[in-house]
């Protein structure tokens, strides 16, 4: 009885979604967030591309999920400043997109590729 009680206990501790998974897989779930973002029109997409980054953010830097631009340059203080400011660049990007896209965003699918590459800069920092 002992013996299944601890093989079920140790199952049950290699499912659980600790931090840490969560930290370690934000990478490939924010990418396949942006394969989704491309697949959509309008504001839907470059909303797409803001939760993609905004969760990896989150998973991955411990960002908070509602966090204003000084709150994330915050989280990414020990980010060398291009990269906070091309983070900053590409949610401000999505917010144009989705609420002002005729004054000159990016199209959405383009900037998921962005958004894709600065995930591989912000995996450098961790």
């Amino acid at each position: 009885g002992g013996l299944f009680l601890a093989a079920r206990a140790g199952r049950q501790r290699l499912a659980a979604d600790t931090p840490d998974k969560r930290r370690r897989r934000a990478h490939a779930d924010a990418t396949r967030r942006l394969a989704e973002a491309r697949g959509l029109a309008g504001p839907d997409g470059y909303a797409a591309v803001e939760r993609a980054v905004r969760a990896y953010l989150s998973e991955r830097h411990g960002a908070p999920q509602v966090a204003s631009a000084d709150d994330l340059a915050a989280t990414l203080a020990d980010a060398p400043p291009p990269l906070r400011t091309q983070t900053l660049a590409v949610l401000a990007d999505a917010t144009q997109g989705q609420f002002a896209p005729g004054l000159g965003a990016p199209p959405a699918a383009a900037l998921a590729d962005r958004a894709e590459a600065l995930l591989v800069d912000l995996d450098a920092l961790s």
